[in-house]
C-alpha cells in the first residue's frame, strides 16, 4: 500500500491511520500496540510522529524532566536551558512523554545478562561532556530504520525521504 503526499501534515496523519487505526479502541491492546511501528531515517519525523501519536493515545500522561549538567564548566558557559535543547541519538530526551501501555523502547544497556540492551554509537559533538540523567528510554510508536533492525514487526509504515542533490 502506498499513501500518496499531498502535504505533511495531511501525509503524516493518513500514515498513521493506516499503521494504528481504531487507536482509542485499540490502544489497550499491548499485541496491537506492539504489532505496529512507523520507520524513518530521520529522528525529527520520529519525534513529530510520536508526538501526535502519544496525543492521540488515551490515558492520562506523565511527563519525565532530565537532569542536564554540563561537567567540568567551572565558569557556567553552557547554562542549563542549553543543556535542555539537545536532542543527540542514543541520548534519553530531556522532556519525556509517557502513558501507561504507550511502546517504548530502550536506549542504553540497562542488564544486558537479561537481555536489556540495546547497541549506541555515541558521538563526541560538543566541547563538553554532556551529563543526563533520564531513564533511557523513548516512545516508539515510530522509530528509526535502525532500531527496527532484528524486530519482527507485522504492520509497518515507512516515511520515504525525499533525495535531494548536494
Amino acid at each position: 500500500m502506498s499513501i500518496p503526499y499531498t502535504d505533511k501534515p495531511n501525509s503524516v496523519d493518513a500514515l498513521i491511520d493506516a499503521i494504528f487505526p481504531s487507536l482509542q479502541s485499540n490502544g489497550a491492546d499491548s499485541k496491537f500496540i506492539i504489532s505496529r511501528a512507523i520507520l524513518s531515517t530521520k529522528n525529527e519525523s520520529i519525534d513529530e510522529i510520536n508526538n501526535k501519536l502519544i496525543e492521540r493515545f488515551s490515558g492520562e500522561e506523565k511527563v519525565y524532566y532530565s537532569f542536564d549538567e554540563a561537567e567540568d564548566d567551572k565558569n557556567n558557559l553552557y547554562p542549563m536551558e542549553y543543556l535542555n535543547s539537545l536532542n543527540v541519538s542514543g541520548v534519553p530526551p530531556h522532556y519525556l512523554r509517557l502513558k501507561i501501555g504507550c511502546p517504548v523502547i530502550l536506549l542504553r544497556n540497562i542488564d544486558p545478562s537479561n537481555g536489556l540492551c540495546n547497541g549506541t554509537r555515541l558521538n563526541e559533538m560538543f566541547p563538553f561532556k554532556l551529563k543526563r540523567k533520564q531513564f533511557p528510554i523513548q516512545l516508539s510508536f515510530s522509530m528509526t530504520i535502525n532500531k527496527a533492525q532484528g524486530q519482527t514487526i507485522p504492520n509497518v509504515g515507512v516515511i520515504s525521504q525525499k533525495f535531494e542533490p548536494i
